[in-house]
């Protein structure tokens, strides 16, 4: 007996061992979650990405897996106390042994719940961050940025700041050759490049954007030094706050017709429809510049949009919005009420590309008495939607009649696609990619504009069909030269009066 309660003694303080071991498992857990529910932190950067990274959901360990908890153990331990008061020692050295079994495979198992618990957080975060990386290289196409596979980069956020790039495309090494086409200064058979630096889509996306702004204030002055249009602007102090545009010299007192250009939506500005065709194509494609020298080539004045030019940073690096140009389609509004809408300009056309269509719609619905001026509207793969509630007054039948979107399709140019529900005609672009559209619609384009400029002037088109003659009368004699008319006349007098001819009844005109 004595050997049993000393074996029974020493089962009891493992026991006990066991259990303490287990609340400090357990302990550590409710530590570790609160650690995690007391941090403040939102937003924690990576250094993969530009933008910071939202904070994985702080994790909770599930009560109902873990079955060693502070309910379990206060119980059991009461019931063994129980049977060690009660002196039934045979029992008291069964149950212990039995309890000590139980509970090691349950320690066992709470903490291999704690590391399933570390190890899903882990994974979470590691698809939290390729969420992230795939987010990048979903870009829209009118902002015309390259989409390649993301890779590690070594730079930093300060690095990253302290980035500084060329403010010229002759310190990038390039410049725009006599086709019009990109090329590099020191090989003129190479094209733009995107991957300048190997594995670092980072740095190679920043540097595509970096150029992408050069260009812009390129296109800017070819619109002034090629085009022949002056910049002006919205606010009279031509201060950085202020929104701008471009127009030809007689666009505010012209009486006869303008033409109006709207490009998308994105990094594109005025005078251009896609960055990226400007890049890796050439400016006859990727500006709007044949569009511009075309127009003027045909009488008409010409006013450039700038409806993407929202904001400028100020000294302290902050975005200030634009008075009046904070928005596409408030630029646009503001644009129209003041170079269009009380100018004495009587025939309008416009020509919307993608997001311009939405401007333009927005034009038509909310400046409605001026907007009388406008004659055609030509889209090309426009966006935009018309109401339903709309469909069955005169603005629709207005659409429909004079507004033609030429869309991207794998169809001739200038077929017709089904048009049923669309509150204008659609014809096939010639191209199915979006941002090309405009470039390859142009010559369909101004054949419209002609077509409706002379419906609406009373006017014959530029190239007119010839006309059909009208088949010549063949004489029966060259002694009788009788008018057609006059000789029905005769015979219905003749046959009136009961006189005889030599004519029979089947030769008798009806």
């Amino acid at each position: 007996m004595d050997e049993m309660s000393q074996q029974a003694a020493d089962d009891s303080q493992q026991t006990q061992e066991v259990l303490d071991s287990q609340m400090s498992v357990d302990q550590d857990g409710q530590e570790s979650q609160s650690q995690m529910d007391t941090s403040t932190d939102d937003v924690e950067p990576s250094p993969q990405c530009s933008s910071p990274i939202p904070k994985q959901p702080k994790m909770h360990l599930e009560e109902n897996p873990v079955s060693v908890t502070d309910s379990h153990v206060p119980k059991e331990t009461e019931q063994d106390n129980g049977l060690v008061q009660n002196g039934n020692e045979a029992a008291s050295e069964e149950s212990v042994k039995e309890k000590e079994v139980k509970l090691v495979p349950e320690k066992e198992e709470a903490q291999g719940k704690v590391e399933e618990a570390e190890e899903l957080k882990k994974k979470d975060e590691g698809l939290e961050k390729l969420k992230e990386d795939e987010g990048l290289e979903k870009v829209k196409e009118d902002q015309g940025l390259e989409q390649k596979d993301l890779s590690d980069s070594d730079m930093d956020e300060d690095e990253e700041d302290g980035m500084q790039f060329p403010k010229t495309l002759a310190e990038f090494n390039y410049a725009f050759n006599k086709e019009g086409r990109l090329r590099h200064i020191v090989n003129e058979e190479q094209g733009f490049k995107f991957d300048v630096r190997k594995n670092d889509h980072r740095y190679n996306q920043m540097h595509y954007e970096a150029i992408g702004e050069v260009i812009t204030e390129h296109i800017y002055e070819l619109l002034e030094t090629v085009a022949g249009l002056k910049k002006v602007y919205l606010d009279d102090n031509e201060n950085e706050g202020s929104g701008f545009v471009f127009m030809s010299e007689n666009a505010q007192t012209t009486t006869d017709k303008l033409l109006i250009l709207i490009h998308g939506s994105g990094v594109v500005r005025a005078g251009q429809w896609a960055r990226r065709l400007i890049i890796n194509d050439c400016l006859d494609s990727g500006t709007q510049i044949p569009y511009i020298q075309r127009a003027m080539k045909e009488g008409y004045e010409v006013l450039v949009m700038n409806t993407n030019d929202n904001f400028y940073i100020d000294s302290d690096g902050r975005r200030i919005w634009k008075e009046g140009s904070s928005s596409p389609n408030e630029h646009g509004l503001a644009v129209w009420d003041k170079f269009v809408a009380n100018t004495p300009v009587k025939h309008v056309a416009i020509v919307a590309h993608s997001y311009g269509g939405v401007v333009t719609m927005d034009l038509a619905t909310k400046k409605q008495e001026s907007f009388g001026k406008v004659f055609a509207i030509a889209f090309t793969d426009s966006v935009h939607f018309m109401s339903q509630d709309r469909r069955l007054d005169a603005f629709y039948s207005w659409f429909v009649e004079n507004a033609v979107n030429w869309v991207s399709s794998s169809k001739p140019l200038d077929t017709v696609i089904d048009d049923m529900g669309y509150d204008c005609k659609r014809v096939s672009a010639g191209t199915m990619k979006h941002e090309e559209t405009s470039h390859f619609s142009i010559d369909s384009i101004f054949q419209f504009l002609a077509t409706k400029e002379g419906e609406v002037k009373n006017i014959k088109p530029l190239n007119p069909r010839p006309e059909v003659a009208e088949p010549e009368i063949k004489e029966t004699s060259d002694e009788v030269r009788k008018d057609v008319e006059t000789e029905k006349t005769e015979l219905k007098e003749e046959i009136n009066q009961g006189q005889e001819t030599e004519i029979g009844p089947a030769d008798t005109p009806v």
